[in-house]
């Protein structure tokens, strides 16, 4: 085994699991925040569904 050889492979796992690893943190971050625009949001009443069906008045 050349020594330079041993380098570039290990330089490319670790590239590879790098960008794994960002990949996985972007998903994480775009769940996360989808999850607090659905759920934290509609608490505050910024013109959720939930919101309009507690409106007394859209039920007709």
């Amino acid at each position: 085994m050349d020594m330079v050889t041993t380098v570039t492979k290990a330089h490319s796992m670790a590239m590879r699991t790098v960008k794994r690893t960002f990949s996985s943190v972007f998903l994480v971050i775009v769940i996360t925040s989808r999850f607090v625009m659905f759920v934290l949001i509609p608490k505050n009443g910024y013109g959720s569904p939930y919101q309009r069906q507690d409106i007394p008045h859209a039920r007709g």
